[in-house]
């Protein structure tokens, strides 16, 4: 069995992360964009970031966030800064390859704190 994000919680998505990643993908945009449309900046963290994509090929928090931050900068020159913060090694080492990939669209994404 499963403790937190240990065992095969990153094989597939369980309810509760369905759940969060489609609160997540419809809340963080609307909200990113009213909070950031002043000055064009914005700061996202999450604290839990986890390795951002699950091994199905589904994004998690961290990739959603990045998604989101990549969209607001091509559309509405919004920068958003995410920072992510895991304290699993192996976790953080996979999420650095994916933050990786959207630091390439010019997401701002400083290394994984841990």
């Amino acid at each position: 069995m499963s403790t937190g994000t240990d065992g095969d919680y990153w094989a597939s998505q369980a309810l509760p992360s369905v759940l969060k990643h489609k609160l997540l993908g419809h809340y963080i945009p609307q909200f990113g964009g009213m909070t950031g449309s002043r000055d064009g900046k914005l700061v996202y963290l999450d604290g839990y970031a986890g390795e951002g994509r699950y091994k199905s090929g589904e994004p998690g928090s961290a990739e959603i966030a990045m998604r989101v931050a990549s969209s607001h900068l091509t559309k509405n020159n919004l920068r958003w800064s995410c920072f992510f913060v895991e304290r699993k090694s192996d976790s953080a080492n996979r999420l650095e390859k994916i933050a990786d990939l959207y630091r390439a669209q010019g997401v701002d994404a400083p290394r994984t704190s841990r």
